[in-house]
């Protein structure tokens, strides 16, 4: 198998039938967008949770980053594209309890987590 738009052999002949499927991105349920989320300083953490596009994949692994976006007036999915992650992670569940990352200097900045 090779991959089309580099060229690179991912790997050796086989003789096995597979599927590889890349699903659309889950919807974001909780917090909903635009909202405020509690105080982490009282909360200690904050949920994400999301609901699956599909339900046909197993062993689904979700990847979350969460930004620090500073612009009220920006467009927040380039913000978000642009900005340096403070926290990633990858999980099989669709419900995360995320510390407050340490670096965040700013309690007002907006937070985007994907």
């Amino acid at each position: 198998m090779y991959d089309q738009a580099t060229g690179n052999l991912l790997s050796a002949p086989i003789s096995q039938m597979f599927w590889l499927m890349l699903n659309d991105p889950p919807l974001l349920y909780l917090p909903a967008d635009k909202s405020n989320v509690p105080d982490i300083a009282t909360t200690g953490a904050i949920q994400f949770q999301w609901t699956p596009r599909t339900t046909q994949a197993s062993h689904t692994e979700y990847e979350f980053t969460l930004c620090e976006l500073w612009d009220d007036g920006g467009d927040y999915y380039q913000q978000f594209l642009a900005a340096n992650p403070f926290y990633t992670t990858t999980t099989n569940n669709t419900t995360f309890f995320t510390p407050m990352p340490n670096g965040c200097c700013c309690p007002t900045a907006l937070m985007a987590g994907g």
